[in-house]
């Protein structure tokens, strides 16, 4: 009778041994499925022409898409003088937060006229532009990382295009 109840113990115990093999607890899984935070708010520093200011900062919408993802984003910031705001969109190109970035934005100035260039005889200035540009974009775990370098373009068609450069940092959620 001992024989038999240690037989049918064995045979409960069995699939709970089984289960315990194929059990993954290293989180293998969850590394490998981990999702990109949606929403972001980064502190942005840039130079003239920077969509959101030479310090300034955004939120950014994040969503998925089959190449990658899309990233909305807005924002405000310090122009030296006045107040300069942007909106940009970028198409992300990578996995698992990190992405290679293409950006075009729109931005300005509400009282600094850029584009405006006195020697060149161009009379006609703008508040606002347009940039292209391209980089690096890390949304992985709680922070946020880019760095964009790009071209921007006044609606004064000064035809000179102006280089800039503008990133930051921020938080996830």
């Amino acid at each position: 009778m001992r024989l038999l109840g240690s037989v049918c113990a064995l045979l409960l115990l069995a699939p709970i041994a089984a289960r315990a093999d194929v059990e993954d607890l290293s989180g293998g899984e969850a590394r490998r499925s981990r999702r990109v935070p949606t929403f972001a708010v980064r502190l942005e520093g840039g130079s003239d022409y920077a969509p959101y200011g030479l310090f300034g900062a955004c939120f950014s919408y994040f969503t998925d898409n089959p190449f990658g993802g899309a990233a909305l984003e807005a924002g405000i910031g310090a122009g030296f003088p006045g107040v300069q705001f942007g909106v940009a969109v970028r198409q992300l190109f990578g996995d698992n937060g990190d992405y290679f970035a293409f950006e075009i934005a729109l931005a300005g100035n509400s009282v600094r006229q850029l584009g405006y260039d006195p020697a060149s005889g161009h009379f006609q200035s703008s508040h606002f532009w347009s940039n292209l540009g391209v980089g690096y974009d890390h949304r992985a775990g709680l922070l946020t990382f880019s760095v964009i370098g790009a071209l921007a373009f006044t609606t004064s068609f000064d035809l000179v295009p102006h280089p800039l450069v503008h990133g930051g940092v921020g938080f996830t959620f």
